[in-house]
């Protein structure tokens, strides 16, 4: 038996109707258990609002009362910004309920679109209105019993027939990450269940998701997520294709916003480095064929879990960002460097720090002197400023442009004697490269069903 969780979004002013709701939308004669959730029904305290966005992500059909008392309550503006955004994913059918009319149902971008109930009161009902609330039941009977044509069994099946992935479950556990070179000590890491796509991405994949962001004549946005002269993708009339034969090749000449656009597309993301690292301790060395070019997809013998490519054919991109010394105090549970090591306001505060050790000793000598020399302090500082500044961007400043915005990246191609699922790379987030490409993970949370 298919349990479906219904969640009623509603204005205080308005709980009659919710009431009313409540007492019409059981329906014996049908095969699936229903959990109702309103707001009303969870407790108050610190943690009621992450409740309330939990029991969102876990709901699968949202109900929402629509009335002016609707659109003016704050309250559920982030509410209903979850709901509609998991409705566009396809994740979560809405179905609105017109009690009072309102000219805001016809201005919002999501909700206009939708046919609202009953359709017999285009202007609303009063909430003792039999014949509207049984034109209402009728048609909540029709869409529940049509639920399976939009649920699926499972995370991995809804993903395979709607696009075309094959997905692996990958228990969580903890593992030994690193293996004690320079920017990658040995440490307990723990990672948490996941699903993560058995390939890499491919062309026609990629290909997809261009047609749907409908990027034909918008050269600039296209420009910034894939290099598509260098790439297996092509324009041809009014859609993207991949070119004939490399349908089942990784797509490549990516940057990392262009597969992390891919992935959210989806509802998904990039790995992170650990969850990347962690899926590949299976991948036994005798298992990989190393080739000098790109190779389609699923070559390589698949490791315990059934995930391919993981080294052998491409360079893949990750969520982190990279830093050497991020090993060194990264958290045990779930670690993602957000952090740009060398981020602007990072830059800033290492030109404070190193400013001050270069001034602060040379000024010691100022202490004791007479107030004639007191005078010249300031001039005195000044030229120091100066010199520092000078050896500020003789030295660092080359180098900080080069490093910022570099993103973590796994796997190889070619054979080489150090490379190994340990090994890490690194890309500046614009890199578009004929070896770089990228999976999709879906965290096992309420946040993908």
């Amino acid at each position: 038996m298919q349990q479906i969780h219904v969640v009623i979004l509603f204005a205080y002013e308005d709980s009659k109707y919710k009431d009313e709701l409540r007492k019409r939308i059981l329906f014996p004669s049908l095969p699936i258990k229903l959990t109702i959730w309103d707001k009303t029904a969870i407790l108050a305290g610190k943690y009621k609002v992450e409740t309330i966005t939990n029991v969102l992500y876990d709901a699968h059909i949202a109900i929402l009362m629509l009335s002016s008392d609707f659109w003016n309550c704050h309250e559920l503006e982030e509410q209903l910004k979850i709901v509609k955004h998991r409705y566009q994913l396809k994740r979560l059918l809405l179905v609105p309920i017109l009690i009072r009319k309102h000219h805001d149902w016809k201005e919002d971008e999501v909700i206009k679109h939708l046919l609202c109930l009953p359709r017999n009161k285009p202007n609303g009902f009063t909430a003792k209105d039999d014949t509207a609330w049984t034109a209402i039941a009728e048609e909540l009977k029709k869409i529940l019993a049509g639920v399976d044509d939009w649920f699926f069994n499972s995370l991995e099946e809804y993903h395979a027939r709607k696009h075309l992935l094959s997905l692996s479950l990958v228990s969580g556990a903890v593992f030994k990450m690193g293996d004690d070179s320079e920017d990658a000590l040995t440490h307990d890491v723990e990672v948490s269940t996941f699903y993560i796509s058995q390939t890499p991405i491919t062309n026609s994949q990629y290909a997809q998701f261009l047609n749907a962001k409908n990027w034909l004549n918008n050269e600039a946005d296209l420009k910034k997520y894939i290099e598509l002269a260098e790439s297996k993708i092509e324009k041809k009339g009014d859609a993207f294709i991949p070119q004939i034969g490399y349908e089942s090749y990784p797509v490549t000449h990516v940057s990392w916003q262009g597969a992390k656009s891919y992935c959210e597309y989806l509802g998904g993301r990039l790995p992170t480095e650990a969850e990347w690292e962690y899926a590949a301790q299976t991948t036994k060395p005798e298992d990989i064929l190393f080739f000098d070019e790109v190779q389609r997809v699923g070559l390589q013998k698949a490791n315990s879990i059934q995930v391919y490519d993981l080294l052998g054919n491409i360079v893949e991109w990750c969520e982190d960002f990279y830093d050497e010394k991020y090993y060194q105090n990264s958290p045990k549970a779930d670690p993602l460097c957000e952090d740009d090591p060398y981020s602007d306001i990072n830059r800033a505060n290492l030109k404070e720090k190193e400013e001050n050790e270069f001034i602060l000793p040379k000024m010691e000598e100022w202490q004791n002197c007479t107030a004639l020399e007191r005078e010249e302090e300031e001039h005195f500082k000044q030229k120091l400023h100066e010199e520092f500044d000078k050896k500020w961007n003789n030295e660092y400043v080359k180098i900080w442009d080069e490093l910022k915005l570099r993103r973590v990246c796994r796997g190889w191609l070619r054979r080489y004697e150090s490379i190994k699922k340990t090994t890490r790379f690194t890309n500046r987030e614009n890199t578009k490269e004929s070896e770089l490409g990228f999976r999709i993970v879906f965290s096992l949370s309420h946040k993908t069903k």
